[in-house]
């Protein structure tokens, strides 16, 4: 079932949210999307929401997966909205008694409270399901796989584009590798996604904000040495922009 889901995300046979939360009309600034939340207080509504839906909210089980990333949504008939948002599952039992299945969620929280929240539900159709998987594909959901019982913060901007070949996402423990661009310097020199640059000719990016690195890989010219959390050093010659 997961496979045909993800097949029918590539193939562009459903919407994908990916292109409604990228098709910015103002910068995500803490303005518009609200300040951001911690990881507890996001998670903390995110579940009394999620309880709220279920016939069974004690037996309910609710997986994370994903940080949160400020985003700007249009709905295909409505008006953009801003705010924090992931995708997650979340399991609980049915009025038979029994487990319904892990089924996949959507929410955006702004100022503390929940903006929108959708729920697949079993036999009604896995569009939630697609929503989540395409964004997972086009990179802007960051994956928890680094430190995850630290309860990293949400991330404060969506992925962004620096001119070394890479996009990243701030997290506690640097730059969250999402994307590589193919036969680009991040490429020639290993980076995967999913790899978390800690330290870049000795600066730390731990705890820095997204502006902050990006800053940072701007700045330096031609030969990058880059620590990498369960790789050690990686050595990369970053192209000089012309003019």
């Amino acid at each position: 079932m997961r496979n045909m889901l993800e097949a029918l995300a590539i193939s562009g046979l459903v919407m994908s949210f990916a292109n409604n939360a990228t098709a910015r009309e103002v910068p995500l600034t803490q303005h518009v999307v609200g300040a951001a939340p911690t990881w507890d207080q996001a998670i903390s509504t995110g579940e009394r929401a999620i309880k709220d839906r279920m016939v069974d909210p004690d037996s309910t089980k609710i997986e994370w997966p994903y940080q949160f990333s400020a985003v700007s949504r249009k709905a295909p008939f409505g008006k953009t909205r801003y705010g924090y948002f992931t995708c997650g599952t979340v399991n609980s039992k049915n009025r038979m008694g029994g487990y319904s299945g892990k089924q996949w969620f959507l929410i955006m929280l702004k100022d503390g409270a929940v903006t929108d929240l959708e729920i697949d539900s079993p036999g009604d159709g896995q569009w939630t399901a697609y929503e989540c998987l395409a964004d997972v594909k086009a990179g802007n959901l960051v994956p928890i796989t680094i430190n995850a019982s630290s309860h990293p913060a949400p991330a404060t901007s969506l992925i962004t584009k620096p001119v070394m070949g890479i996009d990243f996402a701030a997290v506690p423990e640097g730059a969250y590798i999402g994307k590589v661009t193919p036969k680009g310097a991040a490429d020639q020199a290993g980076l995967k996604p999913g790899m978390v640059i800690a330290e870049v000719n000795g600066i730390s990016l731990k705890g820095m904000t997204l502006a902050g690195i990006q800053s940072i890989f701007t700045a330096i010219e031609g030969e990058m040495n880059l620590m990498v959390v369960g790789v050690g050093e990686v050595r990369m010659h970053k192209a000089i922009p012309s003019g």
